[in-house]
């Protein structure tokens, strides 16, 4: 929960428990986290590279379904505004029927590509935007 709209893969996930000497495999890890999104705890997005037009197969972004459960369970005190507001865009896109997607080009990255029958929006979400 502390790490809603931030990339990872079922992988990184392993080696955390593995590194403190926890048994685990990812087959154990990618059914637990099947399980969480079946019960609708959280939901996960694939990222597209748009430069190769193509899936990521790597990395996924996840987000809280339901917010308040994300308040509740989290481990850190720190309020990292900028995710949430990720969190709730991706929800309202949710709502209003787009499909979506994370992208990624070069070393940048595009929080959200929403598509809905013809239509394809780019979203780039931040709480302040700082110039230098």
């Amino acid at each position: 929960m502390d790490n809603i709209a931030n990339p990872f893969t079922a992988h990184c996930i392993t080696s955390a428990p593995i590194a403190s000497g926890i048994v685990t495999t990812l087959e154990k890890v990618i059914t637990y986290i099947e399980h969480v999104k079946n019960a609708m705890i959280m939901d996960s997005v694939q990222c597209y590279d748009i430069k190769c037009k193509k899936l990521l197969t790597a990395n996924e972004k996840y987000y809280c379904v339901d917010l308040g459960l994300h308040n509740i369970v989290k481990t850190s005190n720190d309020i990292d505004l900028n995710k949430l507001y990720e969190n709730i865009i991706y929800l309202e896109l949710l709502s209003r029927g787009y499909k979506i997607r994370g992208g990624k080009t070069d070393n940048y990255e595009i929080d959200f590509i929403a598509y809905k029958s013809m239509d394809r929006v780019y979203i780039q979400v931040c709480y302040l935007l700082a110039t230098k």
